[in-house]
């Protein structure tokens, strides 16, 4: 009976402080288990988190260059109304040489149908001395 009885006591032990350990155990357990799926779900969001920062860095990235274009069609189209405020000018300053040189022209133009008439008369007169 030496042998049991240590046994009984280590039993007895074990159930005594076994029994709160098993359930510490099993509680740690939970512990464990919660804080893994915390820190999964954790990582599921910083992975979110990471997607919604690189999408919104590339939006950044679009609306600059957008507005660089913008900027730059901004100067073009200045750049072009300037072009053609000078085009304007110059076509005022053709037209108005254009007129100039076509009233000229009107008032030459009895000039020189006078000067054709006389022309022809005289050649006329000419042949008409000559065969006479």
């Amino acid at each position: 009976m030496s042998d049991v009885s240590p046994l009984v006591q280590l039993l007895a032990v074990l159930l005594v402080v076994g029994s709160p350990g098993l359930v510490v155990l099993a509680y740690m357990r939970q512990v464990v288990r919660g804080q893994q799926d915390i820190r999964r779900e954790l990582c599921e969001r910083v992975q979110r988190i990471e997607g919604s920062v690189d999408q919104l860095q590339q939006t950044t990235q679009a609306l600059t260059r957008d507005k660089t274009d913008k900027d730059e069609w901004l100067r073009s189209a200045v750049h072009t109304d300037h072009r053609l405020g000078q085009m304007t000018e110059m076509m005022a300053r053709i037209e108005t040489e254009l007129s100039s040189k076509r009233s000229l022209g009107e008032e030459l133009a009895p000039a020189v149908k006078a000067i054709a008439g006389l022309a022809s008369e005289l050649k006329q007169a000419r042949t008409g001395n000559g065969q006479g």
